[in-house]
């Protein structure tokens, strides 16, 4: 819901009645006679402003299409020429294109929301009336500005009548009619975007059509330029020439910048997959080197585990029959101590009975008998110590061959082992075990790394060494992949990015871009060509007080090279000379001209550059003819920044704003018969004496202008103007 308006603050002090003229003006030269009377047509008669900056609702109304706004710096003047004239037939909130001066934070929003409110409603609205029938055409923006959103809302309308009498734009109890509201009041649907409410503006009083109306506005906006004539010369003059004429179509530029930004990012991911692809061969070349070293390393342990188990199996064969002659030789000397034995036995007894005998007595036989048994003894002792022997003997080559056994197993197990990781790693490389140096893996995974990263993909390598062998996987978006499948993936990829660019479409896309934009610059070339040549026809016919006349032409740039010239006569000849032969020549040549500034300015949006490398503007320069009239006919001479010095300060003023005139003068003459032909002038004629003013005013009556002005001290009190509200 709109709130109510604040107190209306002190207008600017805006008499809209002809003033006498001061004292200082009074010397200024009669008018010259102008040109034959154009048909009658939409005059400016009234503005105003509501809710917006500190305008309340004011109202502002021009005398003869002639409005001057004075008043000294801060007072408002050009805060209401720029949001009134031409953003009411614009409809464009850039602050740039508002007032080019203005900072960042100036902007539409600011302008409505100044006195600190979270919320309001504003409008802008200029009145047109017809001079001869009465009719009058009003064209107004709606403007919504709410703290939390950035942009403005805006509805725009083109209506028959005027503010105040056949429509209102505030409620009974004063307050800036909704969108809503306002619909209500006119009985039909708002235009809701700036685009449609241009070409209704263009429908309804220009009948320009779409290109030519933008130019329309460009020219204006540059016209409008706050104090454009202060310190203007020739040079300048031509650069603010060059800024009015019509740039090529933003959509245009876009589009193409967004195809351009399309193929670069599909040839980047190329370039990374292509530099992903070779890093990933290069180092599986090493890698594939490394298993095979570390393979064949394998299978030389492998060789001499296997020469070893066969060592020490023979060596269990050995220990094996060593054990069985062993147990042999037990088993003998056994049988001996157990002969031992029972001989010891039978000899014992045959003490016990010899001792028991009568030939006890006889020492020599008891004697022999001693040293028998002691024999025996000795016997037995040795035999019992030699099967003990054996015994130890026996035990020991028993754990030996436990041990030998339980070697060869493992031994057994080790290489079944080995075979197969060797086996694996020999599938995985897909290579024959061949001998051959390699540089050590971990300087591979480090080169692979760098030049993933390099190539600008999200790839990282990862290993992992913890059985013996470097194992390598690649991560992506999708997760770690062995580095050979990884290798597969990229090459895959790298395929389908190929396919997708291919030369042959690449080629077809761009000659298809560059020939709508060669053609919409041969368009541009030509009207702006056609244009000034009827710039120059009206200026030669505009005399100043000394009867010296002034000339423009439209001339190559002095930086160009021989081929931007030829491309220049191409695209300065009519649609029917070009040719097709000439548009393939002036295409290519755009394409080389846009590879070459990629090559400089890899940085650089490619809106940007093609703006650049495609503005035609710049291809040529404005040049200025002073034409002075003599005994022996008009001489006439290069206006240059030096001659131009060395004129009288009128001579000087009318010099450079003759051909801007000339340039509004000239486009609003292919409009509607009926067309406003409303400029602005902020901080009109700024460093230009009242001489030089009055001059000025009465060449724009001449080329049948109506002026909307702002300055500190300025008067359009001149007898050429036949009215002017100030």
């Amino acid at each position: 819901m709109s709130t109510p308006l604040p107190p209306r603050p002190t207008p600017l002090s805006l008499p809209r009645l002809d003033r006498p003229l001061p004292p200082r003006l009074a010397r200024l030269p009669p008018p010259r006679p102008s040109l034959p009377p154009r048909p009658a047509h939409y005059a400016s008669t009234r503005a105003g402003i509501i809710n917006l900056w500190d305008y309340r609702d004011e109202e502002f109304s021009f005398a003869g299409g002639w409005l001057v706004l004075r008043g000294p710096n801060g007072s408002g003047k050009t805060k209401a020429l720029e949001v009134l004239f031409p953003f009411v037939l614009d409809g464009r909130i850039d602050p740039k294109r508002l007032n080019p001066f203005a900072a960042e934070d100036r902007t539409m929003k600011s302008n409505l929301l100044l006195r600190g409110q979270d919320s309001a409603l504003g409008y802008v609205w200029i009145e047109f009336t017809h001079r001869e029938t009465g009719e009058a055409v009003t064209c107004g923006i709606g403007l919504h500005a709410q703290r939390p959103r950035d942009t403005p809302a805006r509805w725009h309308f083109v209506a028959e009548g005027r503010v105040g009498e056949d429509f209102s734009l505030l409620t009974h109890d004063d307050r800036p009619m909704t969108k809503k509201q306002l619909a209500a009041e006119l009985g039909r649907e708002l235009i809701a975007s700036t685009a449609d409410y241009r070409a209704a503006v263009d429908r309804r009083l220009f009948g320009l059509g779409r290109e030519r109306y933008e130019q329309l506005l460009t020219l204006i906006l540059t016209l409008r330029r706050p104090q454009l004539a202060k310190n203007l010369d020739p040079a300048k003059l031509s650069d603010t020439l060059t800024a009015g004429l019509r740039p090529l179509d933003d959509d245009l530029i876009a589009e193409a910048a967004r195809s351009f930004d399309d193929m670069e990012s599909v040839q980047r991911t190329l370039e990374g997959l292509a530099a992903a692809d070779d890093a990933t061969r290069a180092f599986l070349a090493s890698y594939s080197t490394c298993l095979r070293v570390h393979a064949r390393s394998t299978a030389d342990r492998l060789t001499a585990r296997r020469t070893e188990t066969a060592e020490r199996a023979a060596a269990l064969r050995t220990a094996v029959a060593d054990l069985a002659a062993a147990r042999e030789r037990q088993a003998a000397a056994e049988t001996r101590a157990e002969s031992a034995d029972a001989s010891l036995a039978a000899q014992r007894a045959r003490l016990d009975q010899l001792r028991s005998s009568a030939a006890y007595q006889a020492v020599e036989q008891l004697a022999d008998l001693e040293r028998l048994v002691r024999t025996c003894e000795q016997t037995a002792r040795q035999a019992t110590a030699e099967r003990e022997r054996r015994t130890a003997a026996t035990g020991r080559a028993r754990a030996e061959a436990e041990h030998t056994a339980r070697l060869a197993a493992e031994l057994d197990a080790a290489v079944s082992r080995d075979a197969a990781t060797v086996a694996d790693h020999a599938h995985t490389a897909g290579l024959p075990w061949t001998p051959t140096d390699a540089e050590p893996a971990r300087f591979a995974l480090d080169d692979l790394q760098a030049q993933l990263a390099a190539a600008g993909q999200d790839y990282r390598p990862e290993w992992d060494g913890s059985d013996g062998v470097i194992v390598v996987r690649v991560a992506d978006e999708e997760g770690p992949l062995p580095v050979a499948a990884f290798a597969q993936k990229i090459s895959s990829h790298r395929r389908d990015q190929a396919e997708l660019l291919s030369e042959s479409e690449q080629r077809i896309l761009e000659d298809a871009l560059l020939t709508r934009l060669a053609q919409q610059i041969h368009d541009r070339t030509v009207d702006a060509r056609n244009l000034i040549r009827r710039m120059n026809t009206d200026m030669r016919k505009r005399k100043m007080s000394s009867g010296t006349t002034v000339g423009v032409s439209w001339l190559l740039a002095d930086h160009l090279d021989d081929e931007q010239r030829a491309v220049c006569a191409l695209l300065d000849a009519d649609a029917a000379r070009l040719g097709p032969d000439g548009l393939a020549r002036v295409r290519v040549h755009f394409a080389a001209q846009i590879k070459t500034a990629r090559a400089r300015h890899r940085d650089l949006p490619y809106r940007e550059l093609l703006a650049e490398v495609l503005d035609y503007r710049r291809w040529r320069q404005f040049a200025f003819q002073l034409v002075r009239p003599g005994e022996s006919g008009k001489t006439e001479e290069r206006l240059t920044r030096a001659r131009h010095s060395r004129l009288s300060g009128g001579e000087q003023s009318v010099s450079l704003h003759l051909p801007l005139f000339a340039a509004a003068h000239a486009m609003l003459n292919s409009a509607d018969p009926h067309a406003p032909r409303l400029l602005a002038l902020d901080e009109a004629f700024a460093g230009v004496d009242d001489t030089g003013r009055g001059e000025l005013m009465s060449l724009a009556a001449q080329f049948d202008l109506d002026l909307f002005m702002t300055g500190y001290d300025l008067w359009a009190a001149h007898a050429s103007v036949s009215a002017a509200a100030q």
